[in-house]
């Protein structure tokens, strides 16, 4: 047994408050912090959400440590959660890009024209470069070109559709063949060049714009040419 007095050491530096709802609190700040002034505040959410977000990691850390279980342990944890997504959120979108952004990436502006191929004023003309005695065949190599006058939806002309198409597959009754066409749509502001393939039976033909000049220069899109009475009509959708 010690004869010495016992010593005991006293802690007079009292211990530090757990700050459970200071840690929500920050942490419900930097998600408005990250979302509302990405692209209002020079650096976006670097300088707002982010830096709330990790004050409440912090102080959230510390709640828990010092509460070990007691009511708040649960509030400083929800913190640290919400605290850590907002966070996280901005080193996503800083690799893949904000949702609007990609969004506007992902859908380009299109615009769509509608002309009506006239039949009055049109000219036509079946070349063949083959010898048949069935006026009613397209066969291989013939070709055909054709002009015809378009017109807007208010019946005013405003150009003219040149054409000219090569049959690729012959057949007796010229209905069933197939041609690749060459189109140029010339209009008031400038042409709209299209490419297709089409059977003179077929009441609709899908083609792909493959370029233009003056107001259409470098133009991509669809043209839809659906047949109609007086002529058929041109659906000219222009993607970006």
């Amino acid at each position: 047994m010690s004869t010495q007095p016992a010593h005991h050491s006293v802690d007079l530096a009292p211990e530090a408050p757990a700050r459970p709802r200071l840690a929500l609190a920050l942490a419900l700040l930097s998600v408005p912090g990250v979302i509302v002034t990405w692209d209002v505040v020079p650096g976006g959410g670097f300088t707002t959400g982010v830096p709330l977000g990790i004050a409440a990691l912090v102080i959230g850390q510390q709640a828990r440590t010092r509460l070990h279980g007691a009511p708040g342990t649960r509030m400083a944890a929800s913190a640290m959660v919400v605290a850590a997504l907002a966070v996280l959120s901005v080193v996503f979108f800083m690799i893949v890009g904000p949702p609007d952004e990609e969004a506007e990436a992902q859908t380009p502006a299109t615009r769509t024209i509608t002309l009506k191929e006239l039949e009055k004023g049109s000219t036509f003309v079946h070349v063949r470069n083959t010898k048949t005695k069935n006026r009613r065949s397209m066969l291989l190599g013939d070709t055909f070109a054709f002009a015809n006058p378009l017109a807007d939806a208010s019946g005013a002309i405003v150009g003219k559709l040149h054409a000219t198409c090569t049959t690729t597959v012959g057949n007796a009754d010229f209905r069933k063949g197939v041609l690749t066409c060459v189109a140029v749509a010339a209009l008031r502001d400038g042409s709209i060049m299209v490419q297709a393939t089409t059977s003179p039976g077929k009441p609709t033909t899908t083609g792909a714009v493959v370029g233009g000049t003056g107001a259409y220069a470098g133009a991509r899109g669809v043209l839809v040419s659906k047949e109609g009475a007086g002529g058929s009509v041109d659906t000219i959708t222009l993607i970006g």
